[in-house]
C-alpha cells in the first residue's frame, strides 16, 4: 500500500465472528503474493468481530502487508491514538479512516456511537501524529507512529463536478489516498473520475477504486441493502439471465478492467463480502500479462 503505484491490487479481509484466527490466517496466506496488500476492516457492517489489530499482526506472519480501517463509530480519539500506536508497532503502515456504518444496521443496535471526532477532525490529528509527532492534545509521544493516512469517499448520485469539493474537504484535512467505495456502473463510475481529474484530484491524493465480486442474484440482493451500494439494472439483468458466480466475477473484471488504466485511477481494491477465495483469481485476470520479447 506504501507505493500507490497505478498497477496496485488490493483485497479486504474481514476478520472472524469468533476467537479462532485459522480460517483468517488461512485466507491471508492464499492471498499472499497476489494482492499487495489487504484492508483489515473494523466491525464491519457495525458487528462485533475479532479486533482488526490483532487480526492485522497475525497477517503480519504470512507475508500479507496489512492497512488498516478505523471506524470512528465506536472509537474516540484515546482509543484511535492508542490503536494507530499499536498499529505502528505490529507494522502496520497504511490506514483507512471513516465513520462507519451506522450501528443501526449492526449486531448492536442499542449501543452507543462514540460521537468525539468528525473524519476530517481525526485525519488531520492523525497526519499531525504521523508527520509531527504530536499527540492529539499537543503532547509528544516517546515514539512516533509514522503512517499513510487515508479515507473513503463513494461515487454518489448526481452531478460529478459538484462532488469535487467534498473530495478537496478531504485533502485539505490531510487525506494522502482514497479508497473509493465499489461501483457497479461503468459509465457513472467514469464520469466521476473524469471529474477528478479534470479537478487534479489524482495529483494530490491517489484514488483507489473499489469493486464488489458477488456470486449469485441471491447475494446481490444482500448487497443491495447495504447503505452507499447501488445496483444498477443491468447488473439486476444480467444475474437474472445467468444467475451464476462467473458471471459476477465477469461483471467485476468488467469494472476493475475499465477503471484500473483510467489516468486518475492508482489502482484497484477488491471488496469479497464474503467470497474471499475470488481475490487471488480476480487479482491474476488484472495483473499486466508480460510479452516476451525476442
Amino acid at each position: 500500500a506504501a507505493r500507490l503505484a497505478g498497477d496496485l491490487i488490493t483485497g479486504e479481509l474481514t476478520p472472524p465472528r469468533g476467537a479462532d484466527p485459522a480460517e483468517l490466517i488461512g485466507q491471508a496466506e492464499s492471498w499472499a503474493g497476489c494482492v499487495d496488500a489487504a484492508h483489515v476492516n473494523d466491525c464491519l457492517l457495525a458487528t462485533a468481530r475479532m479486533s482488526n489489530l490483532a487480526a492485522a499482526a497475525l497477517m503480519r506472519g504470512t507475508g500479507l502487508e496489512p492497512v488498516m480501517q478505523f471506524s470512528l463509530r465506536h472509537r474516540n480519539r484515546i482509543a484511535l491514538q492508542s490503536d494507530l500506536l499499536g498499529a505502528h508497532a505490529v507494522g502496520v503502515r497504511g490506514l483507512v479512516l471513516l465513520s462507519g456504518y451506522d450501528l443501526r444496521v449492526g449486531s448492536d443496535p442499542e449501543a452507543k456511537e462514540s460521537g468525539d471526532l468528525r473524519t476530517a477532525q481525526a485525519i488531520g490529528l492523525t497526519r499531525r501524529f504521523s508527520d509531527q509527532g504530536r499527540f492529539f492534545n499537543g503532547a509528544r509521544p516517546d515514539s512516533a507512529p509514522h503512517l499513510l493516512v487515508g479515507a473513503v469517499e463513494s461515487i454518489g448520485p448526481g452531478d460529478p463536478e459538484a462532488q469535487v469539493a467534498r473530495v478537496e474537504a478531504k485533502i485539505a484535512a490531510g487525506v494522502q489516498w482514497l479508497q473509493v467505495q465499489g461501483a457497479f456502473d461503468i459509465p457513472t463510475a467514469v464520469a466521476w473520475y473524469d471529474a477528478m481529474f479534470r479537478a487534479g484530484i489524482h495529483e494530490r491524493a491517489r484514488l483507489v477504486s473499489a469493486v464488489i465480486p458477488f456470486r449469485s442474484l441471491e447475494r446481490l440482493h444482500v448487497l443491495d441493502r447495504v447503505p452507499g451500494i447501488r445496483i444498477p439494472a443491468e447488473a439486476w439483468a444480467r444475474m437474472r439471465v445467468r444467475d451464476d458466480e462467473s458471471e459476477g466475477f465477469d461483471m467485476a473484471h468488467e469494472v476493475a478492467a475499465a477503471l484500473r488504466d483510467h489516468p486518475a485511477v492508482s489502482g484497484v481494491h477488491i471488496r469479497p463480502f464474503g467470497w474471499e477465495e475470488v481475490v487471488p483469481p480476480l487479482a491474476g485476470a488484472l495483473r499486466p500479462v508480460a510479452i516476451p520479447v525476442g
